[in-house]
């Protein structure tokens, strides 16, 4: 059975949506995708079609909906109810339509007032009229559900396809062999269940499925196994029942998960069962190439690759309970499958290569899917091709059409510039061997604490605190630096707070320390605590930050850059090159309006009385007398400002670092100790 058309109207923001779903040339569904903003009636539209399936599935199956608790009936899934009729109107109605062989089944949810006649002439449409509610008013302004009744086609069709739906609570705790494992009521473990009739084995909302699907995939390991018996000459052999075909084709169900759970992985896995004594979990995913263990138990997994798992392997458990042969050729598995918000919490390349990928394995299998993300759109593109699944946007229920891509382009290129830009640090990183490195947040900063580092240790009431203290900076130029033979990155504090969690999520050979500057409130609070005790956060893993210390000076302004442990009168320092009078520019020195007493600023965000705001020669902060006709900038960059201090240039030889002494206490603090601090590890 397939979905076939959706009509739906006035239903809470969707004024009115046609759907026809499509095939391919062999007869097998598109995926389809909806999209759009929060709000935009995504999940409302699910709800209908979940709706559907449970009223075609209590057809066949007693305990298909929830028992109401009076008198043995059954609650409806979806409540019919007038509140998301839009006020400007005066009813609601949606019409789903199935097709099953050369049958067409129906459901009608409808309420408010609207006669039957009425609603098939507005929209051209024929609806069997054993679903016809009354076209006379009082009663064409009530409620009315119905579905197509056919209760043999509907026993047949829940005992063949996978009917199920993933709904954003599915992503259940990864507890698949806890204490809870061993405390499963006999009934709900596959071997002891039996068929009854009229009872489902397979719920069509799935959540906390991990449980049951393991016990299925110990089953299914179970039965890729020989059994082996002694002979008499104290040698062993297959026990005379062996099935060498039977054996193959369980294996190659085995086989299937393998590769699913492989796909998640991003390397070949096989599963393995430990003896029933072990004190570890029974169920443990070794690297096929290695042969070491991986994931020593699935609560290893993160939550979206457990969750991925788990919804792959429920369609196959549910496609197995009704034929056990189609955990052998998943591509034969048929029925529809809904998932709302498909990309939650899955990392990018779960949802740009793997989730498409996966999807892919099961051809005629009805995927109807929501979801926020320009990747996963993307990667079904990839995967599939322009032309083998459709994306419609909510709540118009408009086809997305080329245009539409370009959008989704411009964040994968984002997204791929940006792991460009981990992965260049990260090799970065591992290329500066040995020692503890400091990492800084701009490209001026580490030459700033290098020249302080370099004058502070040579005075001698500073000797005992820079004793045995032994690091390295890592050393980079910008990205648009036209400096030869040097390291080139982009770094920001945003970069810095990204690569604090990412270190810190495996140990480290040596200890990593990031400083930020203490310009942006939110890194702030990321990176070390404000007004705290503790001077820096433990990250676990040999991974520590901390923000710049804050000098008495700047009490007023603690919203301070590297720049600011100098006094105002060292950052107003002038120099002369190519003819050319520079220097570093303060904030207070202009007006709102960017007026000063000789010059004016460009940079007004930057500029008014009592700020402290470094202005440099940057594209956006330019300087300029206020003589008609000037056009030359007269701020110094502050890279060159760094350098100038790095190399003791005069007159930048002879500048106070006093302030920055806090700055190597908290490093030394550190790298003898490490255990003060914010421990968030």
């Amino acid at each position: 059975m397939y979905l076939r058309k959706m009509l739906y109207k006035n239903v809470g923001p969707i004024n009115e949506l046609k759907i026809e779903t499509s095939f391919d040339q062999q007869g097998n569904p598109k995926p389809l995708i909806l999209v759009g903003e929060n709000g935009s009636g995504k999940s409302l539209l699910l709800s209908n079609i979940v709706d559907s399936l449970y009223e075609l599935a209590s057809q066949a199956f007693d305990d298909a909906r929830v028992a109401d608790g009076y008198g043995g009936g059954q609650k409806y899934y979806k409540v019919m109810s007038n509140n998301q009729i839009p006020h400007n109107s005066n009813y609601l109605c949606v019409y789903i339509e199935f097709q099953e062989g050369s049958e067409k089944l129906e459901y009608i949810f409808k309420s408010g007032a609207k006669s039957f006649s009425e609603f098939c002439s507005e929209h051209s449409i024929e609806i069997n009229k054993e679903l016809k509610w009354a076209d006379d008013l009082p009663i064409k302004s009530g409620n009315h559900k119905a579905m197509t009744h056919r209760e043999n086609i509907a026993t047949t069709i829940c005992n063949r396809d996978a009917l199920c739906y993933f709904p954003p609570s599915r992503y259940d705790a990864p507890i698949w062999l806890s204490e809870g494992y061993h405390d499963i009521l006999d009934s709900e473990i596959r071997e002891l269940k039996q068929k009854w009739n009229r009872k489902t084995q397979n719920p069509i909302t799935v959540s906390d499925s991990s449980i049951y699907n393991l016990q299925w995939l110990l089953d299914v390991i179970t039965d890729s196994r020989a059994e082996v018996v002694q002979n008499n000459l104290s040698g062993y052999n297959f026990a005379p029942d062996f099935n060498q075909i039977n054996l193959r084709l369980f294996s190659i169900a085995r086989e299937n998960m393998e590769s699913i759970m492989s796909d998640i992985l991003g390397f070949d896995v096989t599963f393995q069962l430990s003896h029933r004594g072990s004190n570890d979990t029974r169920f443990y995913v070794v690297d096929k190439q290695t042969r070491t263990t991986v994931i020593p138990t699935l609560k290893s997994l993160s939550t979206g690759q457990i969750a991925l798992f788990n919804m792959f392997a429920t369609i196959i458990r549910y496609a197995d309970n009704n034929d056990v042969s189609k955990s052998v050729q998943n591509n034969l598995i048929t029925g529809i499958v809904v998932i709302d918000e498909a990309d939650l919490h899955l990392h990018s390349n779960l949802q740009f290569d793997v989730l498409p990928r996966l999807i892919r394995r099961f051809p005629k299998v009805q995927f109807i899917i929501t979801s926020h993300s320009p990747l996963f759109v993307l990667g079904m593109e990839k995967t599939f091709g322009k032309d083998k699944y459709e994306i419609y946007r909510m709540p118009d229920g408009k086809k997305i059409d080329a245009e539409m891509f370009s959008e989704f382009q411009k964040a994968y290129d984002y997204m791929i510039k940006t792991q460009r830009h981990h992965k260049e640090i990260l090799s970065a990183i591992k290329h500066v061997q040995g020692r503890p490195l400091i990492v800084t947040e701009g490209a001026t900063d580490w030459k700033h604490m290098k020249a302080a580092l370099s004058a502070l240790r040579e005075i001698d009431e500073h000797k005992k605190l820079f004793n045995e203290l032994d690091f390295d900076f890592l050393e980079y130029e910008p990205k648009n630096s036209d400096t030869n033979n040097t390291l080139k990155l982009e770094m920001s504090n945003s970069h810095l707070v990204s690569m604090c969690e990412n270190f810190a999520k495996a140990p480290q050979q040596r200890k990593i320390i990031f400083i930020a500057d203490r310009d942006d409130d939110k890194t702030n609070k990321i990176m070390s605590k404000i007004n705290d005790s503790d001077t820096f956060k433990n990250w676990g893993n040999g991974v520590y930050s901390f923000i710049l210390p804050l000098p008495e000076s700047r009490k007023e302004s603690p919203a301070i850059c590297i720049e600011h442990l100098y006094t105002n009168e060292e950052i107003k320092t002038e120099y002369i090159e190519d003819g050319v009078t520079r220097r570093l520019y303060m904030g207070g020195e202009f007006d709102s309006s960017g007026m000063g007493d000789d010059y004016f600023c460009n940079n007004l965000n930057s500029c008014g009385d009592g700020k402290i705001n470094i202005i440099d020669g940057s594209e956006k902060s330019r300087v300029k007398l206020k003589e008609k006709g000037s056009t030359t900038n007269v701020a110094l960059s502050k890279m060159r400002f760094s350098e100038l201090v790095l190399t003791k240039q005069a007159p930048y030889d002879s500048f106070n670092f006093n302030n920055f002494i806090p700055i190597f206490e908290t490093i030394k603090a550190i790298l003898h100790d490490g255990k003060n601090g914010i421990d968030v590890s």
